[in-house]
């Protein structure tokens, strides 16, 4: 290989006179996986201090329940021991066969991790993963 590296410009000059720049890498231990956006919180958490959170993108795992009307549909998201306080889940962006899937596949609940920005008790889903 001919040419010369110049770290102050992170660039290398090749033999022909072709300018190539270097980007520095972002390296990730082996296996490891890019960073989500959204943080890992249990249903408790959101319920705790229902404004702590406003605005904050999360993930949380629980049990859905089909909740709303046909023209509002939306979802309750509770605990395992499926306990009495949900935190509702809206399901406005989610695609219409994604939520009849899901009213078809867990009518009595299922257990499902759902993603979405929460504000004020409600997490306003960008996708939900059921089986």
């Amino acid at each position: 290989m001919h040419g010369f590296f110049s770290p102050l410009r992170l660039a290398r000059v090749t033999a022909t006179g072709v300018l190539v720049t270097v980007l520095p890498a972002v390296a990730f231990p082996a296996g490891a996986q890019t960073p989500s956006p959204y943080k890992q919180v249990t249903v408790a958490e959101l319920r705790r201090d229902p404004t702590a959170m406003d605005g904050t993108k999360v993930e949380a795992l629980g049990v859905v329940i089909p909740a709303g009307t046909p023209g509002a549909p939306a979802l309750a998201l509770v605990t395992e021991s499926r306990d009495k306080q949900a935190v509702t889940v809206n399901t406005a962006k989610l695609p219409p066969q994604q939520m009849a899937d899901v009213v078809a596949k867990c009518g009595a609940g299922c257990r499902a991790k759902v993603r979405g920005t929460y504000s004020r008790g409600t997490i306003e889903a960008d996708s939900l993963m059921a089986p």
